[in-house]
């Protein structure tokens, strides 16, 4: 049990609950296998004293390496049982990221499939973890008895994003923040015990578990985002009647293709979303596609969630508010907003205090120094990102601290350049940036769309344009591919208009 008598059940005790009332339920289904309840309790027990055979205890430092799927699950929920904190490093972190993530986090341990304790081999930093453990062999391993004994001050997860900015980010989390985090998105999320849900976040699917309701894992390349099969996803909803999603803004974008049955679209009464900006134009989509779906979008970070939840409805209905920037929804009540201006002057849309984006709260991760700053005695988590709140209270949005454009000494937001262009006819996505001290509109158009008339509509909008340059695709960061980065894209441009500029002098 958790050693708090005020505190609600953990994850580990309330999925042993649901094992007992719903054994024959199905609790995830990956691309490989589906498991039961009753099932997953027992082989979280039986890995729990295969991992404490190995010499795993509590608070040991556990890397893990499986990929997401039903063992990723049965593992880490085994290390939680026994009270040991798991280190989970995002896939698309490089080698010398791994290196810099395993010397500040000095795993004694790291689990993994064949595939990756070969990798293990290869891998200096990884060779040089004491203990490697295979994740299979735990069936023959007699299941561990009782409740575990778990102190919520002790750490539970390590984990290492890449984010936008492209160095590792560690963030600690022990157990009694999970548990919070665990019931404040179940809310959230509006979870309910009949849901069968499509899933790419893999958190939301600790809340699932915990629920009762069915999680299947969507079957697709997290690596390669672009080339999901939409046959394979089809496939997955008509075979688990799947009636609720829970994914990234790109993914769920690609699914209002065609290509995927009206009918069993109209099966989908649940969505929730978050990671990357959803534009009210995103919105409508999503709500013309599936019909009978109630989205809630989720705005936070790694370091807290939720910050502000929006309805699908709403955020639908906000194109007019364009001007503010992106309408991310009202601030969840279990965390304080704070706008620091440090923008003289920002345009246009300078219809409220801008500033960076400050949080605290029971919805955030206040461990460590690192992007916190004191005001007035309170200490606030630093989002890195750029907003402003309307008289109501209702958060917008202006883009990341970084992307915002000093250009003629004023201050201009990307996500108000962003919300504006989505009302343009045949744009798909259009972004602000700085390229050789010119303001520079960065399109991606539709197939067949008139440029002329896309740079005319452009030019009336309230920026001072020098150019607007035509790209295939913007560089959108790797876990959600839907965040810009805005840094590889001025990279791009400026090499683009170099090239233009030559094939002119030829």
């Amino acid at each position: 049990m958790l050693t708090n008598n005020d505190s609600n059940p953990s994850v580990i005790e309330v999925l042993s609950m649901v094992a007992v009332e719903h054994a024959d339920k199905p609790a995830i289904v990956d691309k490989a296998a589906a498991i039961s309840f009753g099932e997953l309790e027992l082989a979280v027990r039986k890995t729990a004293r295969h991992l404490m055979a190995k010499g795993i205890k509590k608070q040991d430092r556990v890397l893990v390496l499986v990929p997401f799927s039903i063992d990723l699950y049965r593992v880490t929920l085994a290390l939680n049982y026994i009270g040991a904190t798991a280190i989970f490093i995002e896939d698309w972190i490089t080698f010398q990221q791994m290196d810099d993530c395993c010397e500040a986090a000095r795993p004694t341990a790291f689990i993994s499939n064949i595939k990756g304790l070969i990798y293990g081999y290869l891998k200096k930093s990884l060779r040089n973890i004491p203990v490697k453990i295979s994740c299979n062999g735990y069936q023959k391993y007699a299941p561990i008895e009782g409740m575990p004994d778990l102190n919520l001050t002790d750490d539970a997860i390590i984990s290492f994003t890449s984010g936008t900015s492209g160095k590792p980010k560690m963030l600690v989390r022990d157990f009694n923040f999970l548990n919070h985090q665990f019931y404040t998105l179940r809310e959230v999320k509006k979870c309910e015990i009949n849901d069968i849900e499509l899933v790419t976040l893999p958190a939301f699917v600790f809340i699932n578990l915990a629920m009762g309701s069915t999680s299947v894992v969507a079957n697709f390349n997290k690596l390669k985002p672009e080339k999901i099969d939409l046959n394979k996803i089809e496939k997955q909803f008509k075979d688990n009647h799947v009636n609720a999603i829970c994914a990234s803004p790109s993914f769920l974008l690609k699914l209002c293709a065609p290509a995927i049955n009206t009918k069993i679209k109209s099966q989908i009464n649940k969505i929730t979303t978050g990671g990357s900006p959803v534009f009210p134009g995103d919105a409508q989509r999503l709500n013309a596609a599936f019909p009978n779906a109630r989205t809630t979008t989720i705005y936070g970070s790694s370091e807290a969630e939720p910050i502000a939840v929006a309805d699908g409805l709403v955020l639908s209905k906000m194109s007019n508010e364009a001007g503010r920037g992106l309408y991310v929804g009202e601030i969840h009540p279990g965390t304080q907003v704070k706008i620091h201006p440090f923008f003289e002057d920002i345009k246009p849309g300078a219809v409220a205090i801008i500033g960076e984006i400050l949080v605290s709260g029971s919805n955030v991760l206040m461990k460590g120094e690192g992007n916190k700053i004191v005001i007035d005695g309170v200490k606030w988590h630093r989002t890195g990102d750029s907003g402003c709140l309307n008289q109501n209270g209702s958060l917008f949005l202006t883009g990341p601290v970084a992307s915002i454009v000093d250009f003629n000494g004023q201050y201009w937001s990307p996500f108000v350049f962003e919300g504006l262009s989505k009302n343009i006819a045949g744009i798909e996505r259009a972004t602000i940036v700085k390229v050789n001290d010119e303001l520079v509109a960065a399109v991606v158009a539709a197939v067949a769309a008139d440029k002329s008339t896309i740079e005319n509509a452009l030019s009336q909008l309230d920026f001072p344009l020098n150019k607007v340059v035509f790209v295939g695709k913007f560089p959108n960061d790797q876990r959600h591919d839907g965040k810009i980065k805005y840094a590889e894209l001025e990279a791009m441009i400026k090499i683009k208009m170099i090239e233009t500029r030559n094939s002119k002098l030829k």
